[in-house]
């Protein structure tokens, strides 16, 4: 079986988006796990991916407590081979059903990755609903002592072990209780959630009573901080109210004004009073991602099918494909820009961060006195990825905090299997898995804290995901895919690259009949 490269494609072209708004929030409540051994008896081909990247197609098989035997072909990036042995489940990062359903493939994940499950564990039924607003990633939770609250979501852009990246995460909400410090993080839509390592950091803020991270992930202290004074979007209209002050009324694009083909950008400009003297200052964003995603990802399931494995192996071993990704990352971010007396340059850009809770990120602004007066900052970005609660500048942060790393004492995992803490702890070969309604309790030891005037938590994760493709209709009605016949794959990335306005139009004008 040769790798569909026109669907893969096709799908690259709808699910680019994916990265513009983090993952994907699920559009149904999954109510029901196939089992694998029923797709054994009724001899069903599964495919699955290992954690070498390799796709095994395998037309028959059984199974045992250690592996999976069968017969059929395994795929290496652009060879194919025929196959007939052993696949150990600790090898195997998921298993993807040939059965149409209301999923196109279901991944059923045994022990795999130093998560020493045991098959029993997926020869059982299995049963779960998820039932909650729209939502993706890897959720994480802080306790203060009496409630979890959700507080961020983990490595949200990175789609497939391609793209597996490190995050931080500022945790308001995080008590110490009895010195522990308790967080969930939970899998709470239809995607596999792996992770390589864990960590949570403690910062002293002393007597300042928030703070900030950077896009470098380093914590600076807020105590002075100033709201513009001018503030108009790329149409020249008065935005001042809404992006002053952080009370959840956001700027987001208005549909009702005409984008054309070449305008598929929001553009803010911003303006501060600062003294003449100011040398630095640090620029905080408070937003959330928008759901932009929905229709792009139905679109992506409807095309993709069957071929959804083969699209992440050709995404984990063809370098022009990530690159591909990577760009429309960048594409994607928020690009903040300084006006100096050269011109407009480029101070560094904010990745999409969630989509479900609001966030706060910052860049740092150094040599103020090329800049013009007043401090004008201009930010940008893909059409409506970001809308914006409030924008404003810090003058007091001299130097960051440091960052005191916490020691993990307890793993608990919703599922009962074991094996989380030791694949978590540090940044390795092992990864930990979980699957939806699965979750993680972890305490770590504040003791570390007690001499902290006013301690405060950063939370780290470092993995990725697989998204699971619904069945569903395109809702687009596109003769894009039909672009792409017969040109073979770096043509095609190239292709789309020359026309994607008609893309984005086609994706804009179907968001905007919608609002």
């Amino acid at each position: 079986m040769k790798i569909n490269i026109k669907k893969i494609v096709s799908a690259l072209i709808l699910l680019f988006i994916i990265i513009t708004g983090g993952c994907i929030p699920s559009s149904k409540t999954v109510t029901k796990v196939e089992e694998l051994q029923d797709a054994q008896i009724h001899n069903q081909p599964i495919r699955l991916l290992t954690t070498d990247s390799k796709t095994y197609t395998l037309d028959q098989f059984s199974i045992n407590n250690e592996s999976i035997s069968g017969s059929g072909h395994v795929n290496d990036g652009d060879v194919e081979k025929s196959f007939n042995g052993d696949l150990p489940f600790s090898d195997i990062i998921f298993i993807e059903r040939l059965k149409p359903s209301f999923w196109q493939g279901f991944w059923i994940v045994p022990a795999s990755l130093g998560v020493g499950a045991g098959l029993a564990s997926l020869l059982q039924p299995q049963e779960f609903t998820i039932e909650r607003v729209s939502g993706s990633c890897p959720f994480i939770y802080s306790y203060d002592g009496s409630e979890y609250h959700l507080e961020a979501e983990a490595f949200s852009t990175s789609i497939s072990k391609a793209l597996e990246a490190q995050t931080y995460h500022h945790l308001p909400s995080l008590k110490s209780q009895e010195n522990k410090l308790k967080i969930r993080i939970a899998n709470e839509r239809p995607e596999t959630h792996i992770f390589n390592s864990i960590q949570l950091y403690a910062v002293d803020s002393h007597n300042v009573s928030s703070i900030v991270l950077d896009n470098k992930n380093r914590a600076w202290p807020i105590s002075n901080r100033i709201t513009p004074v001018t503030a108009t979007d790329h149409f020249g209209q008065n935005i001042l109210k809404k992006v002053s002050t952080k009370d959840k009324q956001y700027w987001k694009t208005n549909y009702k004004n005409v984008y054309t083909e070449a305008d598929f950008r929001d553009e803010l400009t911003l303006s501060f009073d600062i003294p003449d003297e100011q040398s630095t200052a640090t620029f905080i964003v408070e937003a959330i991602n928008s759901d932009l995603i929905n229709d792009v990802y139905s679109a992506a399931g409807a095309i993709i099918g069957e071929e959804s494995l083969n699209f992440y192996n050709s995404l984990e071993n063809n370098p022009a494909l990530k690159n591909f990704f990577l760009r429309w990352i960048e594409k994607s971010s928020l690009k903040i820009e300084l006006l100096t007396t050269s011109g407009w340059e480029k101070a560094g850009s904010i990745r999409p961060e969630a989509n479900e809770v609001s966030f706060q990120r910052a860049i740092r602004i150094g040599k103020l006195e090329n800049a013009r007066k007043p401090l004008t900052i201009r930010v940008s970005s893909l059409m409506d990825v970001w809308h914006i609660d409030a924008l404003s500048i810090d003058l007091f942060a001299k130097e960051s905090l440091k960052m005191h790393p916490l020691e993990m004492t307890l793993v608990k995992a919703s599922n009962k299997q074991v094996g989380h803490r030791k694949a978590i702890g540090a940044i390795d070969t092992t990864y930990s898995l979980l699957m939806p309604a699965d979750y993680l309790d972890i305490e770590f030891d504040a003791s570390q804290t007690l001499n902290m005037q006013n301690p405060q938590y950063i939370f780290s994760a470092r993995g990725y995901l697989y998204e699971w493709f619904p069945k569903v209709n395109n809702p687009f009605n596109s003769n894009l895919t039909e672009w792409f016949k017969d040109v073979n794959q770096q043509d095609k990335i190239a292709l789309f690259n020359q026309n994607e306005d008609l893309f984005l139009y086609g994706i804009y004008s179907h968001r905007n009949k919608s609002h």
